[in-house]
C-alpha cells in the first residue's frame, strides 16, 4: 500500500498482526497504516463485522512526526467516534457527508493515532510471537510445525499451545483461516477459483472448495454469487 490508511472497527472481534505486534480487535479499535508497513487483519467467523476506514496520502512522511502503524483501543474515545457515527449515520440517510465532517474523522484520528505512537517499537522476541508474525506472513507456505517449533527452540507443543492461547486457534487452522481471507479477497477481485487455490497454497483446488464451505458456509462459486 502506498497510502496511509486509518480503519476503525466498529463492531466485530478478530486478530491484527504486524511484523512486532499481535492483538486481539474488539470493537473501537482504530488501526493506523503507513505506506510499505506490512500488516495483516481479519474478523473472526460469526462476528457482525463493521469497520470504516479512510485511505490518504501526505506530502511530509507522517512517520518522522510521530505516525506510526498499530493498533490503538478508543473505547472510551468519544470524541473520536462522534464524526465516524455522523458520518456513518449520513449514508444510512441516502446523504453524502461533507468533505468537512470526513476531514474532521481523519484528523481526530490521526492526531490521536499519533499521540499514542510516541513508543518505540521493537521486534518481536517471545518464540510464539516470531512464530504468529512467520504464519500469517506467509500462509500459503507449506509449514511444518515441529520444523518450526525447533527454529524457535521450543516444543511442538508448546507452539500449539501458545499460537491456540493467543489467536484462538491451533497453527494450522490458524494457517487455514488466513488463507480463507485471503483467498474472499483474491476471488473479489476477479481471480479464479483455480488460481486462488494455487495462490494461497492450496495444490488442490477441490480440498480448497471443501475448506472454503466449511469456514464460510458456502462453496466460492456460491459465495461470489452473494457479493
Amino acid at each position: 500500500m502506498d497510502a496511509y490508511g486509518l480503519s476503525l472497527v466498529a463492531q466485530g472481534q478478530g486478530f491484527y498482526n504486524d511484523t512486532t505486534t499481535h492483538k486481539q480487535i474488539h470493537a473501537w479499535s482504530l488501526l493506523a497504516f503507513s505506506p510499505g508497513e506490512w500488516h495483516h487483519y481479519y474478523s473472526e467467523t460469526g462476528h457482525i463485522w463493521e469497520e470504516w476506514w479512510f485511505l490518504f496520502r501526505a506530502h511530509d512522511d507522517l512517520r518522522t512526526q510521530g505516525f506510526t502503524h498499530g493498533l490503538y483501543n478508543i473505547a472510551e474515545r468519544t470524541e473520536i467516534q462522534a464524526p465516524y457515527r455522523a458520518i456513518a449515520q449520513g449514508f444510512e440517510n441516502g446523504q453524502t457527508p461533507s468533505g468537512l465532517s470526513m476531514m474532521s474523522a481523519l484528523a481526530s484520528a490521526v492526531l490521536y493515532a499519533s499521540t499514542l505512537s510516541q513508543q518505540q517499537h521493537s521486534l518481536p522476541t517471545d518464540p510464539i510471537h516470531i512464530a504468529i508474525t512467520r504464519l500469517l506472513k506467509t500462509p500459503e507456505r507449506n509449514w511444518d510445525f515441529q520444523t518450526l517449533a525447533d527454529e524457535l527452540g521450543i516444543s511442538y507443543s508448546h507452539l500449539r499451545q501458545g499460537i491456540k492461547a493467543h489467536c484462538g486457534h491451533p497453527p494450522q487452522q490458524l494457517v487455514n483461516k488466513t488463507r480463507i481471507n485471503s483467498a474472499c479477497g483474491l476471488l473479489r477481485n476477479g481471480v479464479s477459483v483455480y488460481e486462488t487455490a494455487l495462490r494461497c497454497g492450496f495444490d488442490d483446488p477441490a480440498y480448497f472448495s471443501r475448506l472454503f464451505k466449511k469456514h464460510i458456509g458456502c462453496a466460492p462459486s456460491q459465495w461470489l454469487k452473494a457479493q
